[in-house]
């Protein structure tokens, strides 16, 4: 996936190199099976995997589209492979036979979870190489770093010897640190990933409604999630348990902390009384908190000052005279 923080969730970086990896990748490995991930409803086709034998070196589903539900491919990735082929008996190919996965997308991942972390070594790739667009004056392709030359085009044998040396290289160093392997770097990448559970529209909500105002103080679910409903029209309108995700990833993006233990009641939640228009009472409410940076940095800061007793090994003075 792309490396770059988006702006909106609906950006889509493309020609930065995803593909062109793959290609080499299709050099030594050239059985592959391809998935067309542009169609979002592909995982909902019964024959998917139609064609799909334990000879194929691994699975590639190009540019995936960002609706597609990557969570179909769960057990396909830590188990044996189920094939249903048109008008013949299903098989099965088991997991140390089955190829592996190849997922190729411009988009944030949304909702991630451990058993997601679990299943994905990601591969982020730079903007180094980028079409021209309104964000950029000019493309950049690899041809203009080797004189003019596209990969894997009009080589001559001494390009093609280093480029097989590099991928043996590459398989060496997976094979010294397998289990351990190399790990993308996850800031830009869990950024994107919070994007994209978020949803653009609900960035924009938490963006104009979290001022100074807004931030450091107890305001009620329910004022906070009409606030949004209104803002979106009522129809996209999200969950109680959608939101409160939601607002989950906004603090993290913006270094906000979201009911900090400080605030909360023995029970775990924040509540306040407030008065009730209708019932024309006081009445008690659930709340929600978002602490700003400069409160989270202080209670960090005195949090390091605070210098730490070891009650079991600190040593008392005895000024007695006996």
């Amino acid at each position: 996936m792309d490396d770059k923080p988006k702006e909106s969730d609906d950006d889509a970086n493309g020609r930065s190199g995803k593909s062109l990896l793959f290609q080499g990748v299709d050099k030594l490995n050239r059985n592959r099976f391809l998935i067309d991930g542009k169609n979002k409803s592909i995982t909902q086709d019964r024959h998917i995997f139609h064609g799909l034998y334990d000879t194929n070196d691994y699975i590639q589903i190009d540019d995936a589209d960002k609706y597609l539900e990557f969570k179909f491919f769960y057990t396909k990735i830590t188990n044996s492979i189920i094939v249903n082929p048109k008008n013949a008996q299903p098989y099965e190919i088991p997991f140390e036979e089955a190829p592996k996965i190849a997922y190729i997308t411009n988009y944030g991942m949304p909702n991630m979870t451990g058993s997601d972390y679990g299943r994905i070594l990601f591969v982020s790739f730079s903007d180094y190489y980028h079409a021209k667009t309104e964000h950029y004056r000019e493309e950049r392709k690899p041809s203009h770093d080797f004189d003019g030359k596209d990969l894997f085009q009009g080589w001559e044998t001494k390009q093609w010897n280093i480029f097989y040396n590099f991928m043996l290289q590459c398989c060496q160093l997976y094979l010294q640190h397998r289990g351990s392997e190399f790990q993308a770097p996850q800031d830009n990448i869990t950024i994107n990933n919070l994007r994209a559970g978020m949803g653009d529209n609900f960035e924009e909500w938490a963006n104009s409604y979290f001022h100074a105002d807004n931030l450091d103080r107890k305001i009620p679910r329910k004022e906070l999630m009409d606030d949004y409903s209104d803002y979106v029209g009522g129809k996209s309108a999200k969950s109680s348990q959608a939101f409160k995700k939601a607002l989950q990833s906004f603090c993290k993006i913006h270094n906000y902390k979201l009911n900090p233990v400080e605030a909360q009641g023995k029970d775990g939640r924040i509540k306040d009384n407030v008065f009730d228009i209708k019932k024309q009472k006081n009445t008690t409410v659930e709340c929600f908190y978002v602490q700003s940076q400069e409160i989270v940095a202080a209670a960090t800061i005195e949090e390091e000052n605070t210098p730490k007793i070891d009650l079991f090994n600190t040593k008392v003075q005895d000024d007695l005279p006996f």
